[in-house]
């Protein structure tokens, strides 16, 4: 494909998702504005599903992984654990600035997503000044939880189906439906 021909397709499907991801990503890896990282976790949960998957089979920056954690604050080695990639591939990844691949995009924006949920439930249901939703998000993932079984929610994020059995908890949260 030439390079004016890759400039006439700006507007397919793969160039969109790349774009969302571009823009989302660089507010999470290079935002030191907290509004900003917030609206950029805002978005990623609000995505149209053709665009989510879109962006996961091009594919996330793995240095995400790293803005994920820090935002967090847990470890790179816990999140990396609850997404199931070993840490040398992380590492590899990273230093190379390397797109992770469709499974692993997948389970870093589960985990985006997430925050952007919570973020979003707050300003729906209380006061979002000096909340930080992504410090929150890891805490809960972090610890114990009698809804999953007394093991913490984070180790749930490893699978599609995992990561909505905790979006959907957090829902029955904001309702009341689970005390």
């Amino acid at each position: 494909m030439t390079s004016s021909s890759a400039k006439t397709t700006s507007s397919s499907p793969r160039s969109k998702a790349a774009a969302l991801g571009e823009n989302a990503a660089l507010l999470l890896l290079e935002g030191d504005d907290d509004a900003a990282r917030t609206a950029s976790y805002l978005n990623i949960s609000s995505l149209d599903p053709a665009d989510e998957i879109r962006m996961v089979r091009f594919g996330v920056p793995a240095r995400m992984i790293d803005a994920l954690a820090g935002d967090m604050w847990v470890s790179r080695s816990r999140l990396l654990d609850w997404i199931k990639m070993p840490e040398a591939t992380a590492k590899r990844k990273i230093k190379n600035d390397e797109l992770l691949d469709t499974s692993w995009s997948e389970r870093v924006l589960a985990l985006a997503s997430l925050i952007g949920q919570v973020q979003h439930m707050v300003e729906e249901s209380g006061d979002p000044n000096g909340f930080d939703a992504p410090n929150w998000v890891g805490q809960w993932l972090s610890e114990p939880n009698p809804a999953f079984g007394g093991v913490p929610p984070g180790t749930y994020m490893d699978t599609e189906k995992g990561s909505n059995l905790v979006s959907q908890m957090l829902l029955q949260m904001q309702s009341g439906a689970y005390a």
